[in-house]
């Protein structure tokens, strides 16, 4: 193989890992938000550009190497895709702007025709330079150039030098760098667009293009260009790290390759020994690595919350203590206003506990027989406080005992979890909690006609910290957590926990099923 040959391989596939790591690295900090999904799409075309670029240059046959070039109808996405992203991040309104509509629609015309018609896009490939098939282009094929640099491309450039215009100090700064990765990624990813109409400029060079990943991840680490999560960070850095690997698994391959053509009598088992050991010791490394963080995590968050009790527990004692004494009734409110701080404060550390808990393997479970109408019983007690003006409907739709194996505690803590949403999302409204048996389950539920559940939060509702719109204006002080942790513990306990509702001031039903016991 030609070292130029392997160089452009290894570079490409690369790209198309630094890519698909880019696509993680974006989407998954909030893939509810327009601008996150629109970029990171567009970088998932380049990751189907970089491999089509990658694998088709190197198939012998003329038709399967045109079929694999195909793919690079997807190139015009790459930038529409992304000038939508920037349209949507500067623009005040939600509605797409018409010439991003456009280019949407030109785009998809082109692609129909090109798959129905593909000789119009592509011809059968032929070597050239050093690749033993390259592209050839059909009669339409330049209308691709045209809308990822003719119309994308400078599109984005004026949006982002007007924002750049406009704005100032860290958010001057985001737009320039996210101008420069513009620039550096359009730039180099236009190189091998040269040998494809026949200009002698070695396409190496392409891949380089993802250099445009240096100042956007700059951008975003420094100022919040993609609200930049510690999770997202997490997997581009092993997604870099797993490219490097390819590359070296890839390089050492090509020489296992041709020592065994310069050297015939030289043991072939030698070059897959060495491959897997690299796999398996990374993988372990790895492996250990998360195990570590999360150990890290656990004992980190479970001491600094649990050396907050004390503190707080000298606070209420005293507090307590306090209010004993005869004082003026504006001092005995004072007294009545720590006393509630000091108990939100020490719910918020059980809350930090519990979290810790649900996400650590050994958070202990001790499975015993538990009848469920027992335990709801004692969790309506547990809280019966918080509906004393309420209306609270019990109902058991079978007359038998809804028995299962669960830990008694961590069942009454979703259950309580449960009716206290529907208290606080549903007020002066009744709550009916009922159960049954369904074929080998019991299913628990509790129906409120409180504000409801929106469509587009229905996915997210029982993912840690997320509260809907609706939910953050009825309850200021909820954080999102209990409806995590309730998941947590059913899922530990082999069961399923989901929620329905109508919409918004339409009421909403928790239910959870466990395993009955036969």
């Amino acid at each position: 193989m030609n070292i130029e040959l392997l160089i452009h391989n290894i570079g490409f596939v690369a790209l198309a890992i630094l890519s698909f790591g880019m696509f993680i690295f974006i989407l998954l900090n909030d893939p509810r938000s327009t601008v996150n999904r629109t970029v990171s799409i567009a970088v998932l075309f380049l990751t189907i550009y970089s491999l089509s670029q990658a694998i088709g240059s190197n198939v012998s046959d003329p038709a399967i190497s045109k079929d694999i070039f195909m793919f690079n109808l997807v190139t015009p996405f790459i930038g529409i895709f992304n000038a939508h992203g920037i349209a949507s991040d500067l623009g005040r309104n939600k509605r797409i702007p018409f010439s991003i509509l456009l280019m949407y629609f030109l785009a998809v015309f082109y692609v129909i025709v090109s798959i129905l018609l593909p000789d119009l896009f592509l011809l059968p490939s032929q070597p050239k330079m050093y690749f033993p098939n390259y592209y050839v282009p059909g009669p339409l094929n330049f209308f691709r150039l045209v809308l990822l640099f003719g119309m994308a491309l400078p599109y984005m450039i004026y949006r982002l030098i007007r924002a750049y215009v406009v704005s100032e100090g860290d958010e001057r700064k985001k737009w320039l760098y996210f101008l420069f990765a513009v620039i550096l990624g359009y730039g180099f990813g236009f190189i091998p667009n040269f040998l494809v109409y026949n200009i002698q400029i070695n396409p190496l060079w392409g891949m380089f293009a993802g250099t445009f990943a240096i100042p956007l991840l700059f951008s975003a680490v420094k100022y919040k260009l993609f609200n930049v999560k510690i999770i997202a960070r997490q997997a581009f850095v092993y997604s870099v790290a797993i490219g490097v690997i390819g590359g070296l698994l890839a390089a050492l391959d090509y020489f296992s390759r041709m020592v065994s053509t310069t050297y015939p009598g030289f043991p072939v088992w030698i070059s897959p020994m060495v491959s897997a050991s690299i796999v398996i010791t990374l993988a372990i490394i790895v492996w250990f690595k998360f195990k570590e963080q999360d150990t890290l995590k656990y004992e980190f968050i479970t001491t600094v919350t649990h050396k907050f009790r004390t503190p707080l527990t000298h606070i209420r004692w005293a507090a307590e203590n306090l209010s004993k004494i005869n004082m003026a009734e504006s001092d005995r409110d004072n007294i009545k206003h720590i006393i509630t701080a000091n108990q939100k404060l020490v719910e918020l550390t059980d809350v930090l506990i519990n979290v810790s808990e649900a996400d650590s393997n050994g958070y202990n479970y001790n499975f015993e027989k538990v009848n469920l109408n027992n335990v709801t019983r004692e969790a309506i007690d547990a809280i019966r406080d918080q509906f004393a003006p309420r209306t609270i409907v019990l109902r058991n739709s079978v007359g038998l005992d809804l028995t299962v194996m669960a830990d008694k505690d961590k069942v009454r803590n979703v259950m309580q979890t449960l009716i206290e949403n529907a208290i606080h999302y549903s007020p002066d409204r009744p709550i009916y909690i009922q159960a049954e048996r369904v074929n080998n389950d019991v299913v628990w539920h509790v129906r409120d006609e409180g504000i409801g559940i929106a469509k587009e939060d229905m996915p997210y509702i029982f993912t840690r910290f997320y509260r809907g719109k609706d939910a953050r204006l009825s309850d200021t002080e909820g954080m999102g957590i209990g409806l995590f942790i309730a998941r947590q513990i059913v899922v530990r306990h082999h069961g399923k926990i989901w929620v329905q509702s109508d919409g918004p001031g339409k009421g909403s039903t928790f239910s959870f099923s466990l395993p009955a016991i036969r």
